[in-house]
């Protein structure tokens, strides 16, 4: 639809598409048009206001209005501004029929916390009524409290289509797409004659996509676990939250999470730039927290999933996901990656040429450094290492002071402690002690009382939550020879002290990596039992689809233990003869090779002088056993990938081959899928197996 306007410029549609809160308000308030719980008919983005509403018996004015998490309520005089900007818009073209909508993120300071006139807001009330407009506008001055426009759009599309969530993300995003063209499009509107969203285009819109929604591509990814969509307003009521636990979006929704806005900012910007941004650093700087805090400020617009498992193989599946969802530049679909290191690293090298090509696929992860090498694709993302900055820890000490979560008097004190670990500084913020302290008490007094099942529980767990892995409980409980009710009355009092995470699906794990390898240490700090005995038990305890977390961890972090590791993998491999448990043992060893090849090599070849820039081509160059011989590669270069193709050659992968009986290997292989087959056969590249096996009855 076309309107005739007064030729305002435009400029919020300049101000940089970015992820744009206004344009998810612009689709909830057509649909809300087109479900009839508003009386008008169109609505034009960009046009004399933010937006404007116009119907048959009347039209609107709307000014949206953001704000982030950690800035609060509006207070009352910013909004006293918005509401005279408002008026003065109206009086460039005044009409007794008009109403006025202020459309805002979060409440006013004093102000109820849902929709209401003007007038109704006492503390607003009594600055504006001085002003000579009071008497007739404030009567028809509305302010909306919208702080989920795209939640609140998605659920309507539902409702009134009675279609599945996933589906009314396709219908939502496409609408995005139209809200954010017009916006753009009326931004260079020099006449006033602006472009808007009719009911009967969004009805157009929807029965449009009706016939091409393949629902079968939405649902295969969710269905089979690949990834899953993201819930950022349920709070959950987390105790132990700063004792150290793995931070979730729940987290933030229960402002647990104190903002980053500076370092998110640069988050937000790589991701605009390079479509995929990494963050980087060591466990328990707050990576996690930074990454979901990304996703939650820019969920209006990018409809976020998180990667929960797959590998290189699996990528075509997450395509076809976000392609089903209708991927675009203007309505992104994005994936998040939780500790990329964690296994996922192939299918974020996959996935990564497909979102810079500009696919619409955005891709946000958190990597601990030590496993950054390990990404083929590394130069095409964006990375930031964000440093905690003392302005961070002086507001970290401040919310926690409001919220009665710390005695500290100050913030400098606890903070020299922590030596600039996020996870560390809470915990001593809101207990007054380091976490080796406190956590070395609960275990010494499980020593004092012999409580040696919780001990014998509280190791194999500490060990995995290291990892990342979890535990299954009837694995454990024949491993650690206890009955289901000693094992359950074990359990309850680690779980009750928040030394271990509830159960789950029959799965047990750690709180957060860091906390979880604290508690190993101090376990083992008066052996027996040794710390080899325990990795052994771990290895028959551990979740199948979990041991690459646990031998990529052991080798990385106890590389003595190599030996007994994958003895004791070889055990459980032949007696279990699992195909997916040896794939996924497989992936995790060749983790480890990787890291531990690099971890040498780097130094090494720094020292030769070799560029940081340069660490990435070299290793494709090693690994590929491309000739450098030729003039134009620097004699550093050469020199570099010999080393790393002589280091390459004490491969675990090849160990375990060696030492697994053929006549094993032959029965895996037999029973084996397609999958798991391509999954050996990626594990095994480069590597000379046993020859006495063979699939050919030739």
């Amino acid at each position: 639809m076309e309107r005739k306007g007064s030729g305002l410029s435009g400029a919020g549609s300049h101000a940089g598409r970015g992820f744009r809160y206004q344009d998810a308000v612009g689709v909830w308030l057509s649909l809300r048009c087109w479900n009839q719980e508003l009386h008008y008919g169109t609505v034009i983005p960009e046009g004399r206001d933010d937006y404007e509403l116009q119907g048959s018996s009347g039209s609107a004015l709307v000014q949206v209005k953001s704000r982030r998490d950690h800035m609060g309520l509006f207070p009352i005089s910013e909004v006293v501004g918005f509401v005279r900007a408002l008026w003065s818009r109206y009086e460039l073209s005044p009409d007794l029929g008009k109403d006025l909508n202020l459309i805002l993120e979060r409440p006013v300071i004093q102000g109820p916390k849902t929709d209401y006139i003007l007038t109704e807001h006492i503390g607003l009330a009594e600055v504006l009524r001085g002003d000579s407009r009071w008497k007739l506008l404030a009567p028809r001055t509305h302010i909306w409290i919208a702080a989920e426009p795209a939640e609140k759009a998605i659920e309507t599309i539902s409702h009134t289509l009675s279609c599945a969530p996933v589906a009314a993300q396709v219908y939502y995003g496409e609408l995005l797409n139209h809200i954010g063209g017009l916006a753009d499009a009326n931004g260079m509107v020099k006449n006033g004659r602006y472009e808007g969203l009719a009911i009967s285009d969004v009805e157009a819109v929807i029965r449009r996509m009706e016939p091409v929604l393949d629902v079968a591509g939405m649902e295969m990814a969710l269905r089979k676990g690949y990834c899953d969509a993201i819930d950022f307003l349920t709070t959950v009521d987390e105790p132990a939250f700063y004792q150290g636990v793995d931070t979730r979006p729940a987290h933030l929704a229960a402002g647990l999470v104190v903002e980053r806005p500076e370092a998110r900012s640069v988050v937000l910007t790589m991701l605009a730039a390079q479509r995929a941004a990494l963050i980087v650093g060591q466990s328990g700087t707050g990576k996690s927290a930074l990454m979901w805090e990304t996703a939650r400020v820019s969920r209006h617009t990018v409809r976020w999933f998180e990667i929960t498992r797959g590998n290189s193989l699996d990528a075509h599946l997450l395509i076809r996901f976000a392609r089903s969802l209708r991927a675009s530049s203007t309505a992104p679909v994005g994936f998040i990656f939780d500790d990329v290191g964690k296994g996922k690293a192939g299918l974020w090298d996959s996935l990564l040429g497909e979102a810079r090509a500009g696919s619409g696929i955005l891709l946000l992860g958190s990597i601990r450094e030590e496993d950054v090498f390990m990404l083929t694709t590394r130069s095409f993302a964006g990375e930031i290492r964000p440093t905690v900055e003392e302005v961070v820890a002086e507001r970290i000490w401040q919310q926690l002071s409001h919220q009665g979560q710390t005695t500290w008097a100050g913030w400098r004190e606890p903070w020299a402690q922590s030596n600039g670990l996020l996870l560390e500084y809470t915990h001593i913020l809101t207990r007054g002690e380091r976490l080796e302290i406190v956590l070395g008490e609960q275990i010494d007094c499980r020593l004092r009382e012999a409580r040696d099942a919780e001990l014998a529980i509280l190791r194999i767990t500490a060990l995995a939550g290291a990892a990342g892995a979890m535990v299954d409980i009837d694995r454990l409980s024949d491993v650690l020879d206890l009955s289901q009710s000693d094992l359950s009355r074990a359990l309850r009092r680690l779980i009750d002290e928040h030394l271990i995470s509830e159960s789950l699906n029959g799965k047990l794990g750690g709180l957060h990596q860091l906390r979880s390898a604290t508690i190993f240490s101090l376990c083992h700090k008066y052996p027996p039992p040794a710390i080899l005995h325990t990795i052994e038990e771990a290895v028959f305890a551990v979740h199948n689809m979990n041991l690459d977390m646990l031998a990529a961890y052991v080798i990385t972090h106890y590389p003595e233990a190599k030996a007994a590791l994958i003895k004791a993998i070889v055990t459980r491999i032949e007696r279990e003869r699992d195909p997916a448990a040896l794939v996924t043992v497989l992936s995790g060893l060749g983790q480890a090779h990787i890291e531990m090849t690099l971890r040498d090599w780097i130094p090494e070849v720094k020292a030769l002088g070799v560029e940081p820039t340069l660490i990435t081509g070299i290793v494709m160059f090693a690994v590929a056993d491309t000739d450098l011989s030729s003039d134009i590669f620097p004699e550093r270069m050469r020199n570099s990938a010999r080393i790393l193709q002589t280091r390459s050659t004490s491969d675990p992968r090849l160990t375990l081959l060696t030492l697994l009986s053929p006549t094993i290997i032959e029965q895996i292989i037999s029973t084996s899928t397609i999958s798991n087959l391509l999954g050996i056969l990626g594990g095994t590249v480069g590597n000379r197996g046993p020859g006495e096996y063979s699939t050919d009855d030739g």
